[in-house]
């Protein structure tokens, strides 16, 4: 049960008990609608056996395919398929489920049938054109339907494309994710957590997959679109019926972000080094460095103006405020304006993580949430660690960082386990 759900069972036990109008509960179930749910559980059978039943078929077909006249072939392909999407639509009503596991088979056949009818007209093109337009017939379905898992099968064969463009052959697909934005109205109409994690994930993926050549681009696009995406996950979060998935676009996009950061927190790794300028003027003229530069102001600029206009800005979480910074000092360093080089400016990117892991104990402690101070934990650890074996060559010293580290996790122990019992007495 969601969180919906429970609230709106919760007004139903309200209203029976008389400590809420009738009038009353059905404003606040106008104002907080249950969202068009999937069973994933059941669905995640069906679809495993809609991708086996497909595979079968294929095989079936291959093992007499050379056998069969030409158009014999084609009327396979297509019947195939159109009978797959015809049984879907007549058992959708009675059993939706089903229709959905249909449906992806009928997806499964319609890839396959790229290739088979590539092969039939002897169609020797571009390989990875067969996943864009086994994306686009995907994402048509999941706007016709709608359906949630043919977003998810957009999402990963988008993923599939770009890896294969770039990987294979170098190339850069810029206006690819714009197959993986298609899928946000699907997202929004069924309020999907699935969906709402797939999507940043498969953003990132893209970009990294695009990001191969010339040197130092992957950093580029992983720090730019990683805070890009946590501003559009606080927006998501903070308005309309998005909550649940802008904090799994958050959550994603500020571990790739955090990572990022740790690279970067290297010395050598700043792309501003006197050995690397030719390829810091490589990356400031890369359509990806530039693209990602904008959409990052472009993103923070609306969170700034929306959470200000609307008062908001408490409400974000504090350690998600270190991005702005920390994004805007990259932009300054890879556009020459700022002269910081080696340890200079690892030093800065070392002190962001060490803000990012010192805001979360605040926070953690501060709402009592044991997550946040887990990953505060985990963050102060991995940079306490890694410092650890590259600067302390002193035993002495050594000895001093741990006695630190042990004291600073005590004493946030000590703090939250306060602030919960506080809280404890509070509730009683």
């Amino acid at each position: 049960m969601n969180h919906v759900e429970w609230l709106h069972q919760e007004l139903r036990d309200l209203e029976r008990e008389g400590l809420l109008q009738r009038e009353q509960v059905e404003k606040l179930r106008a104002r907080y609608p249950v969202p068009e749910g999937v069973d994933w559980g059941r669905l995640v059978f069906i679809g495993i056996g809609a991708i086996l039943l497909g595979l079968g078929v294929i095989l079936f077909f291959a093992y007499n395919w050379e056998n069969l006249d030409r158009f014999v072939k084609l009327a396979i392909v297509i019947g195939s398929v159109l009978a797959t999407h015809l049984g879907a639509i007549l058992v959708r009503r009675g059993r939706p489920q089903l229709a959905e596991g249909l449906h992806l088979l009928g997806t499964m056949l319609f890839g396959a049938g790229v290739w088979l009818v590539a092969q039939i007209y002897h169609i020797n093109d571009h390989y990875p054109n067969g996943f864009m337009i086994w994306a686009l017939g995907a994402l048509f379905l999941a706007w016709a339907l709608p359906s949630a898992v043919q977003g998810m099968v957009v999402c990963i064969l988008t993923v599939l494309w770009t890896g294969s463009e770039a990987i294979g052959f170098g190339n850069q697909l810029l206006w690819a994710p714009l197959l993986i934005a298609g899928v946000f109205p699907v997202m929004k109409k069924f309020s999907s957590r699935v969906l709402g994690n797939l999507i940043p994930i498969s953003l990132l993926l893209v970009f990294w997959s695009g990001s191969f050549v010339p040197y130092g681009i992957a950093y580029s696009a992983m720090l730019l679109l990683s805070g890009s995406l946590i501003g559009l996950g606080i927006l998501l979060e903070h308005w309309g019926q998005l909550r649940e998935s802008g904090r799994s676009f958050w959550f994603w996009s500020q571990f790739a972000f955090l990572l990022t950061v740790f690279v970067l927190s290297f010395a050598g790794h700043d792309h501003s080094s006197a050995a690397r300028l030719e390829q810091a003027a490589q990356l400031r003229s890369h359509p990806y460095f530039i693209t990602g530069a904008i959409g990052f102001l472009m993103m923070w600029g609306l969170v700034l103006y929306f959470l200000s206009r609307d008062g908001k800005t408490r409400e974000v979480r504090p350690d998600l405020w270190v991005v702005l910074p920390v994004g805007v000092f990259y932009l300054l360093q890879s556009l020459g304006v700022t002269q910081l080089r080696g340890w200079e400016s690892a030093a800065l990117y070392n002190l962001s993580i060490l803000a990012q892991s010192v805001l979360l104990f605040r926070f953690g402690c501060r709402e009592v949430r044991f997550s946040a101070v887990f990953q505060g934990c985990i963050v102060f650890g991995l940079l306490v660690a890694v410092r650890y074996t590259d600067l302390f060559g002193s035993l002495l010293v050594r000895s001093l960082v741990f006695l630190l580290t042990g004291a600073g996790f005590f004493i946030t122990g000590s703090v939250y386990s306060s602030r919960k019992k506080a809280v404890s007495e509070v509730l009683k």
